[in-house]
Formats: structure tokens, C-alpha cells, sequence
């Protein structure tokens, strides 16, 4: 399963309603006109919809987006995406059924029914001219592999929301399903509500899962080892106590909270067969990755719900929001962070643990997802003090998380000695073009004299001397806004703001003129700029101000330069509005902003900028003041999948610990005590944390030393059990080899034009029939494990013909010292039929995958040597087969040889 308009009315919308030639977007399906600043010029809440709506149509073919599944909004959701191709504009409403399907199955499908309450579905709809003209092109549609364009389709869905996965549905019938290396799923219609289909391919896009089978044609021509990190279901480690995973296998593991056990029926073994080639082993003998069972191995689930919290924030509420603070003498500030919804009333599945720390001690913990601090600084006391949140999640299904079930926020609260200064001074200041201002501007405080005062912003002219603002306008005409900070040594204080509005000495005031800027497409996380344009016919002096905008927005209140960096929950259109005074005259501008979200590959995808991120991050931390950010989220990293970025925090964490204050340290090596199994195959890790355990004397260090203990002893014991399972597996698998043909000769390909592969078992060729001597007959081996590819066996010794539809011959001789009742064990892909000696024994026309022993033939075979003969018939992808000659009895034949006749 490897792969790759008419107009519409829009339905009123919290009391919004809009007609948007078909566009009900992400972001105007939760729009409330009261989010809204009232619009100048007549514009309404509808003409920005109608804008947008036309903009995305004409821009992009997209004619409608919605909300299929809501659960909220914000970061504390994750967002799947889907997207139509080869889809008419009056076929939108079978693209919308097509998508409720895909949500009602999805949600009720294996991992994601657990977490549906943090899911949001949305659906992009892209009017095509037909099934073969999309705009996002589609390949392999016509009974292939199903591939597009990734990017553009990634570029789609942002239009929507930051999505975590994007599933592409085209308008055709039968193909195979994909998932391309942006973290794009390909589907079509008639597959996406097929929960094993849909759940697989998001797998791969959404957890970077593997593929758990063999593929013919072994289309992964890498080195096996190198999926080792690139995925996580999938080693070159035949025994599961030595490989990554190797905490699956007892049925109990330390938890953060308390031990978790195995689901019942869940036994991890390393079976042979993942990544699409031989020699590398998958987790369980049953998974969806595989495509043999409708749920999730125990790998393959915990990896699916640790990224679940990937791609959320955990932290829906943090306050403060700023990280560095200053607080003056006296001043108390409350600090309140609470986690996602799921941890307020956790699940019987999900425990957490949300501490607040102030300079290395615990003042404040929660297992209900909220907690809050008073900092009072007359307890703090005057200096820099560190403030920091953590929060640990623990699920009975993850046993290894990455990281992921972890988050910190933290603060750096400087307390000054001195009690907060206040600025005396008039807000408004009205003047005439001819007249002059002599105002008083004071420093309100105990020790006025501690403080700086300045100004900043001023007109030409002005001046700030012994406590007064003196400035003549000399017929200057306008309106202006001074700063006045009130700063001690280290540059803390306040600020305030003085109006000036400067009247024309003839008392007439043109109006101000104000260009309306185009719409500002603008993409999450981009800096953008806009300059305002105005003007008044005695060019007064302008002053540039907000009036109603969005958080993060900069404005240059003398050149009207604005800069942004969108940072919205969610994709959608906005509208700012800003005021241009001249003077008593003033004219309101709106800018309309087309937000989307950034088209970039998928964090799990092959081409991944995850790792890069994250080893920018650990860089930035180094020199980072706020140390409880440094500190808890240099331990997170240390738990990543990934080796470059494990490593990197290890060093990191290396250098920091040093460093840290004797209470901080204690904080850390708590941390590492609770996370400390999920470090049991990492030994540099461990040697470090003895290392520093040793030169601490807490009882932190105490604990975390008999943690260390118990984790060598583990790991002791797992490569004893490893070596004795070692030594029992290599004896049983001498033991199943007995009596496999591992050497065949092979005749192919026959095919008859309009027979499928259950045809041709009945139909006769040349090898079945006496007059066989003409038949070209090839050698051929097996696999290690006996199974023979025929197709790559064929293509070996350049056999041209068809691959499906068709059938191939295998031939080998069975050579017994006495007659003997036999029994032949054959599993095939797809039908077969056998001869001994020429004389039909079996004959089984199905279609199937392979599987070791499916059929069971009692067969006789006379002293000496006998033939046998086999049929493997070929519908499509795999082609393989695997006989074994026993005694009736189900063991070994003493005697036994196989050869290949002469």
C-alpha cells in the first residue's frame, strides 16, 4: 500500500450571513461580527468575505472550505485537511458527503477515537474542469498508485488551517492509496472512508509509521539500516529485547505516575518483513501498517498518541504571557497556566502532573491541568528570580513519548528596590499654529532623583528642561505624540504619552486624505509591511494611530509604516483599522489582511524542517536568561527520536548543569528521575546522570542513583534473556528449514488474453503436458526463510511478459530413502496447483497474500526420487511462494533431499 462554478449561497454563520460565490472558509465559520472593528466607508463584515471568497476563487479554484468536525480552535487542536481533485464545481456536494464519511470513520478508527476531542476536520474544496484536468495534478488514477503534487497541495490546505496531515480525495474509483513524502495522503473517493485505508496512510503522514510488508520490486533501494530512524516501526534488529522498542516486551514498564501494562493480546516479537525489504523486522505479527489487522501494534499506537501531543500546544492558558518582567518594590503579580481541556478531567487513560517552580523550589503542583502563584515581591525580595511551569503527561498506551508529552513555560521576574515611578503630565495638549506650550511634566516618586527623565517622538524644536516641555510651533499645523520615560541605571521605569494637536492659526483644517491600501495576502510567521498613504492639502503634520488591530502589529506613528508577523490561531481574513490625524481633522483607514499558513512539508515527513528547528532551538537555549526554559526544554530534547538532536541536548545539558544554582539542580535531577527508563538504550546518557548524581548530596540525587540501578540491572538481564531467546530461535529456525525447496527451476510467464489468475489455475500450459522437454526451464533461490520471489526471479533471468494475469511454473525433485506418507505445507500469492510424478495432487484457484503453511497436502512418495511439480498463478502485486516437504505427521523427513532435475 506504498504509493502517492456556480455560484453558492453562504448559510448564515453566528449571525453572519454572507453571499460568497461558495466560500464558508475555516476561519469564517467561527467569525462573530462582534470579533470585528466596525468598517469605515460603508464596507461591512460581508464585503471582506466577498473579497476573500474572490481572491481564493480566482487566485487558487478554491470555491468553498469548511468545517466538517469542530472541536475548537487555537493551538490546543489538531487540524486535518482534506482536499478535492478532479472534482466539478457541481459535484461539490459529492465531494462533501465523500468527507463526512472520511470524518465519521476516521474518528472512529483506531488511536484517533481516543483524541477525538482535540481534532478539527476541514475540507478544501478546488473546482476542476474534470477527473482528468485537476489543478492540483494526480497520477496513477487510471488502477495505479496514486500520487500529486505535494506542495500544492500542502499550499492548499494552509489556506484553511496549520494542518498536522492533509489527505488529498480524487474523483476516481479504483487505485491504490499513497502517502508522499511532504506528509501528503492520497486518496480516492472510493476509498476514503475506508478506515483500515484512511488510518493507514495517515500513519505514515501524520506519525512517520512505516510500511510493515514486503513489496515486490523492493522499491525502498537504500540501505535497510537507514530506516532504523526514519521510521519508528521498523529495525534491523531481529530480536525485540536489543532493538529500539525493546521496552514493549515485559508486560509491565515504569511509568511516570505508576506502571503500564500490556493491552491483553499484545506480545511484540520481531517478525521479519517491514520498510519493503527483507532482513528488517516489524514490532507485532498484526498491525494496520501491515494491513492484516484493523488496529494499531503497540509501536505503531504509541507513536500515533505521543504525536498527538506534537502537534498541540499543551498549555491553553498561560499568564503572563511575556516571559521577562520586571515588578517594582511592593507590586504582586499573579501567574496562571492550564493545560489542554483533556487534563482538567482527564480520561481514565491520561495522568498529568503541572508544577510551578520559583529559584529551584516547588511552590505550587496539580494533577487537574491548572495551577496558579502569587509572586509577591516583598517575599522575593529585590534581583532576578526564575519562574517556571512544567508539565508532564503520561498515557497507559506510550510508553516512550520523544518528548512530546512534555511543556514548560517559563518567566524571568526581576523585583527592583524601589517603588514604581509615576508621570505627571497632561494627555491632551491643544494649541494654536501662532501660540506656544509650556507644560509641567513630573517624576512622581520618593527619590525623584533616582530616575532619568526623556522624551522621544518630539516636534523639531522642542525641548525638556528642568522638568517643563517648551516647544513653539511656528505656524506648524498638526498632531503629534511624545513620549516621556521616567528610567533609573539599569534602564527600568515607565512610559507615558502626551497628545500635541496643533490648530492652523486661520482655524480652517482640510480634511485628511487617505488611500486605501489593496487587500495584504500574508502567510503565519512571515513579517509583512504595509505603508498607509495620506495626505492633507496644507500638509499638516500627520500622526499615525491604531485603532482597533490585532496583537504583534508595529506602527511607525510618523511615516504610517506598518509591519506585522501574523501569529493567529487560525487561517482566515482580517481587518485592521488605524487613524491618521491632522490636527482636530482625522480620516480612519481599514486594511484587510488575507492570512494563511505557511506551505510547508509535513514535521514527520521525509524532507522533514523538524530536526533543523529543533538543533536552531538547542542553540538559541545556550545563551537563553530564562533558565527553567533552558533547563526543561533541554531535557524534553534529550528524549527525541531523532539521534542528531538527542545528542546535541545531551551536550547541552552537559554544559549547563554546571552552571546552574545548587536549588536548580535539584529541579534537574528530578526531572531526569521522573523520564529516566525512557533513557534505559541510551548509555551515555546514563554515565552522565551517575556522573552528576554523584557530586550532588540531596535526596534527589539519592533517588535518582537507585532509578540508575535498577536500569542497569535491566539492561543486564534483557541481553541475558536477548541471548538465550537468541539460541532457541536460531535452533527452531534450522528446525522449519528442514524440508523447504530453497532451490527451484522456474518456467514463465504464461498468460491467455481475458483470464484472471483463478482461470489460468484450471487452464494447461507446457510445463504441465508431456511434451514438456521444450519448456525453458531457470534456477532460481529462495530467500533465506524459503520464500521465492518469483517476479524478481523472472526478471533475473530476463523473462519478458506480462506480471499479472499470468502464471509460472516451479519444478524441484524430492529424493526419500524408503516410501513414505508426506505432507506438503504450501503458501502462495496468489492460486496454485501441484503435481508428483506428473499426477495432479492440489489444485486451490484463490487470490491472496502469502502465509506460511496455508495449504495442507497428504501426498505418498515413493522410494528414490520423485517430482514435484507447482502452479503459482499471478492477479497483481505480490507473487511469491513457499513449499515445505514433512512427514505426515507435521515433522521432519530423516533422509529427505531436494534437488532440481536433470
Amino acid at each position: 500500500m506504498k504509493k502517492q462554478a456556480s455560484s453558492v449561497k453562504m448559510p448564515s454563520v453566528a449571525g453572519v450571513r454572507c453571499n460568497v460565490l461558495g466560500i464558508l472558509c475555516a476561519g469564517l465559520a467561527v467569525w462573530h461580527a462582534s470579533q470585528m472593528p466596525v468598517v469605515a466607508a460603508g464596507l461591512t463584515n460581508d464585503d471582506l468575505c466577498v473579497a476573500y471568497s474572490n481572491y481564493l476563487k480566482t487566485a487558487k479554484g478554491i470555491l468553498d472550505i469548511r468545517t466538517i468536525h469542530k472541536t475548537g480552535e487555537g493551538a490546543n487542536h489538531v487540524d486535518i485537511v482534506v482536499v478535492s481533485a478532479g472534482f466539478t464545481a457541481d459535484q461539490m456536494g459529492e465531494f462533501h458527503k465523500v468527507c463526512e464519511r472520511f470524518a465519521k470513520s476516521l474518528l472512529s478508527g483506531d488511536a484517533w477515537s481516543r483524541y477525538r476531542n482535540l481534532i478539527n476536520i476541514h475540507a478544501v474544496f478546488v473546482g476542476d474542469e474534470s477527473v482528468d484536468s485537476s489543478r492540483l495534478h494526480v497520477h496513477g488514477y487510471k488502477g495505479n498508485i496514486l500520487g500529486c503534487d505535494n506542495g500544492k497541495a500542502v499550499d492548499y490546505a494552509r489556506c484553511a488551517a496549520n494542518a498536522a496531515a492533509t489527505l488529498v480525495i480524487h474523483n476516481s474509483g479504483f487505485s491504490t492509496a499513497s502517502a508522499g513524502v511532504w506528509g501528503v495522503e492520497v486518496l480516492n473517493k472510493g476509498n476514503a472512508d475506508s478506515s483500515m485505508t484512511m488510518v493507514h496512510e495517515l500513519g505514515h503522514g501524520f506519525a512517520g509509521l512505516g510500511d510493515e510488508y514486503i513489496q515486490i520490486g523492493e522499491p525502498y533501494n537504500g540501505d535497510a539500516k537507514d530506516l532504523e530512524e526514519v521510521t519508528v516501526n521498523v529495525t534491523a534488529h531481529e530480536n525485540p529485547r536489543l532493538c529500539k522498542w525493546h521496552y514493549w516486551v515485559d508486560d509491565e514498564w515504569p511509568g511516570l505516575f505508576g506502571p503500564l501494562k500490556l493491552r491483553k493480546g499484545t506480545k511484540v516479537a520481531n517478525c521479519e518483513g517491514a520498510g519493503w525489504v527483507k532482513g528488517i523486522y516489524r514490532p507485532e505479527e498484526g498491525c494496520i501498517m501491515r494491513c492484516n489487522r484493523d488496529t494499531f501494534c503497540a509501536v505503531c499506537n504509541e507513536a500515533m498518541e505521543a504525536n498527538f501531543f506534537r502537534y498541540i500546544d499543551l498549555f491553553q492558558k498561560v499568564e503572563p504571557s511575556v516571559g521577562d518582567i520586571v515588578l517594582w518594590k511592593g507590586e504582586n503579580l499573579d501567574f496562571r497556566v492550564s493545560a489542554v481541556d483533556m487534563l482538567h478531567q482527564p480520561p481514565e487513560w491520561l495522568k498529568s502532573s503541572l508544577s510551578f517552580y520559583l529559584d529551584g523550589e516547588q511552590v505550587a503542583v496539580s494533577n487537574r491541568g491548572e495551577v496558579s502563584f502569587q509572586f509577591r515581591s516583598a517575599m522575593a525580595g529585590p534581583g532576578v528570580h526564575q519562574l517556571g511551569a512544567n508539565l508532564n503527561v503520561q498515557s497507559d498506551d506510550v510508553r516512550r513519548d520523544f518528548g512530546f508529552m512534555s511543556g514548560s513555560r517559563s518567566w524571568r521576574v526581576t523585583v527592583l528596590p524601589v517603588k514604581k515611578p509615576e508621570i505627571v503630565l497632561p494627555p491632551l495638549v491643544t494649541v494654536s499654529a501662532d501660540g506656544t506650550i509650556d507644560v509641567p511634566i513630573k517624576v512622581k516618586h520618593a527619590k525623584p532623583a533616582h530616575f532619568n527623565l526623556t522624551m522621544t517622538h518630539a516636534p523639531q524644536g522642542a525641548v525638556l528642561e528642568k522638568g517643563r516641555f517648551k516647544w513653539k510651533p511656528a505656524g506648524q499645523a498638526g498632531s503629534w505624540k511624545v513620549d516621556f520615560s521616567a528610567l533609573d541605571e539599569e534602564r527600568h521605569g515607565v512610559t507615558e504619552s502626551m497628545e500635541i494637536l496643533v490648530k492652523r492659526a486661520d482655524k480652517v483644517n482640510p480634511a485628511v486624505e487617505v488611500a486605501s491600501p489593496d487587500p495584504v495576502v500574508a502567510v503565519m510567521g512571515k513579517p509583512v509591511m504595509v505603508q498607509l498613504k495620506a495626505g492633507s492639502k496644507d500638509t499638516g503634520h500627520l500622526l499615525y494611530e491604531p485603532v482597533q488591530v490585532l496583537e504583534g502589529v508595529q506602527l511607525n506613528r510618523e511615516t504610517g509604516e506598518l509591519t506585522w508577523i501574523p501569529r493567529l490561531k487560525q487561517a482566515k481574513p482580517e481587518r485592521m483599522r488605524f487613524r491618521v490625524k491632522n490636527g482636530t481633522a482625522s480620516r480612519d483607514v481599514d486594511v484587510s489582511f488575507w492570512v494563511r499558513w505557511e506551505a510547508t512539508p509535513s514535521p514527520v515527513s521525509y524532507c522533514n524542517q523538524y530536526r533543523p528547528q529543533m538543533m536552531a532551538l538547542l542553540d538559541q537555549l545556550r545563551q537563553n536568561p530564562i533558565v527553567y526554559h533552558r533547563l526543561f526544554e533541554t531535557l524534553r530534547l534529550m528524549r527525541d527520536r531523532y539521534a542528531p538532536i538527542h545528542q546535541k541536548a545531551l551536550v547541552e545539558a552537559k554544559g549547563m548543569f554546571p552552571t546552574l544554582d545548587p536549588k536548580l539542580r535539584k529541579t534537574c535531577l528530578e526531572e531526569l528521575r521522573l523520564h529516566a527508563w525512557e533513557f534505559a538504550n541510551k548509555p551515555e546518557v546514563l554515565k552522565w546522570m551517575r556522573e552528576i548524581a554523584a557530586g550532588e548530596k540531596c535526596e534527589q540525587a539519592v533517588i535518582l542513583v537507585k532509578r540508575l540501578d535498577q536500569i542497569d540491572h535491566y539492561n543486564v538481564e534483557r541481553v541475558r534473556l536477548a541471548a538465550e531467546e537468541d539460541v532457541r530461535r536460531a535452533a527452531e529456525r534450522v528446525e522449519a528449514l528442514a524440508g523447504v525447496v530453497t532451490t527451484w527451476q522456474v518456467s514463465g510467464v504464461y498468460a491467455e488474453a481475458g483470464k484472471n489468475s483463478r482461470d489460468l489455475v484450471g487452464m494447461v500450459f507446457p510445463p504441465e503436458t508431456a511434451s514438456a522437454s521444450n519448456v525453458v526451464w531457470t534456477v532460481a533461490e529462495t530467500f533465506s526463510d524459503g520464500i521465492l520471489n518469483i517476479s524478481k526471479a523472472l526478471d533475473k533471468a530476463k523473462v519478458k511478459g506480462p506480471r499479472d494475469s499470468c502464471a509460472a511454473y516451479l519444478r524441484a525433485t524430492l529424493d526419500v530413502p524408503a516410501d513414505t506418507e508426506a505432507r506438503l505445507e504450501i503458501g502462495s500469492d496468489d492460486g496454485v496447483k501441484v503435481w508428483i510424478n506428473g499426477k495432479e495432487v492440489f489444485s486451490n484457484p484463490v487470490e491472496r497474500a502469502l502465509v506460511f503453511g496455508q495449504d495442507k497436502v497428504n501426498v505418498h512418495l515413493g522410494k528414490g526420487v520423485s517430482t514435484l511439480l507447482v502452479k503459482i498463478t499471478q492477479g497483481g502485486s505480490g507473487w511469491e511462494s513457499h513449499v515445505r516437504v514433512r512427514a505426515k505427521d507435521g515433522t521432519a523427513i530423516p533422509g529427505l533431499k531436494i534437488g532440481l532435475p536433470r
